[in-house]
Parts: structure tokens; sequence; C-alpha cells
């Protein structure tokens, strides 16, 4: 059964292709990688709402183990070392400065100024980088197109992307794009889902050019 684009599935080795190819043995890869991943960089999160959507949408044994580890192996992290968003937003809104007040009403007043300033700067980075901006824009756009080509991992890809938007809106911070980073395995599954649109079409193309050079060879050794 076809789970995730030809071009990925056929030499991917990450964890959850293995999972959701393989079945329940890749478990505690996946669990692995989650947990590390939490330590390393607090985005865990993104793949941890993955594997819930995964499951709302098709509830099965395998998608209720991957969400279910998925969250207790994003949790060791903020157990141990906490991860106070209040006061991290309310730092990040009042220009990284430590709030007299880093109260819930503060963040809502601050909220929205930050958000415009987040998305006027991140549009500058991208008009001086255009190229990222094709890679990263164009690739997290043409993420919906994964429709045609995959089926198990659809959920689970879908709610990780949305994932990866809330978390970066959640606190926000300009950082040139760093942060955004956590856009770059979506925008790449996106431009791979665009190339394989064209395939088709060039292939047709390409096929229709040979006939008529045999075609026109035959005429030739013919005259």
């Amino acid at each position: 059964m076809e789970i995730l684009p030809e071009a990925v599935v056929d030499r991917s080795d990450d964890p959850l292709s293995l999972l959701l190819v393989h079945g329940l043995r890749w478990l505690p890869l996946w669990a692995l990688a989650v947990l590390a991943l939490s330590f390393t960089r607090d985005a865990s999160a993104i793949v941890a709402a993955g594997g819930v959507v995964a499951f709302a949408v098709r509830p099965s044994r395998l998608t209720a183990l991957l969400g279910l580890t998925g969250i207790l192996a994003s949790l060791p992290a903020p157990l141990l070392f906490g991860a106070p968003l209040r006061e991290s937003m309310a730092y990040t809104l009042n220009d990284f400065y430590p709030a007299a007040d880093p109260s819930w009403g503060f963040v809502a007043d601050h909220y929205l100024d930050g958000i415009r300033d987040l998305v006027r700067n991140n549009l500058e980075w991208l008009g001086d980088h255009p190229v990222e901006a094709l890679v990263l824009v164009g690739g997290f756009l043409f993420l919906p197109f994964l429709r045609r080509r995959a089926s198990a991992a659809t959920p689970f890809l879908y709610g990780a992307a949305v994932a990866s938007l809330v978390y970066v809106l959640v606190v926000p911070n300009y950082t040139a794009f760093r942060l955004e980073l956590v856009f770059l395995p979506f925008a790449a599954l996106g431009l791979a889902s665009a190339f394989m649109l064209l395939d088709r079409p060039l292939g047709v193309l390409s096929g229709r050019a040979r006939t008529r050079a045999a075609r026109a060879r035959g005429r030739a050794g013919a005259a």
C-alpha cells in the first residue's frame, strides 16, 4: 500500500516512515527520535501534534500508539527543565526585557504588535533571500498536493505542518528564519509533490517527441 510519495518512501529511513510502512516494531525508534528532539530543540510538540491528528482522522491501534508515544516522549524535557510559556511570551513581547507584570493580560495587549513585527521582518527577509523564499514558502504551499500521492501519512503531515505554524506564531520572535526551519521538512515534501505533478505532463511530452523522432527516422530510412 502506498503511504508516502514514491520518491520519498523508496529510500526513506526516518522513524515515521519506517513505523507507518513497516509497523509497530519501529515504534521504539519513533519514540526515541521524539525524545531526542524534545531535548535538542523544543519542537517535539510538532510531531506529537501530528500523531494526535493522525489518530483523530484515521483511528487505529497504530495511530493511537503513534500519538500516545509522541506525547509521552515529548514530556520529559519540559518536565525536567520547565516550559514557562507565559513568561517566555511576555519576555519576548517586551523586547527581550523582563516584564514587570508577565501576566496573560500583558501578553494579550502586546501579542498582535508582536505578530505584525514578525510578519513584517519575515517578509523583508524573504525579499532579500528569494531562493530560500521559493524553497520554504513555495514548498510549504505545495504541501496540499500530497493528497494525490499519500494516504496513511497525510493526516500526520498536515497536522504537524499546522503545528509548525503555531510553533512559530505562539511566541512571535524574529530570528531571520532560524525558528522557521521547522517548515523545511514540509517544504521539501511540497516541492517533491510539485515535481511529481510536473512529471506526468513532461513524460507525455517526452514520449510524443520520441514518437515523432522515430517516425522521422522511419521516413528517412524509407526514402
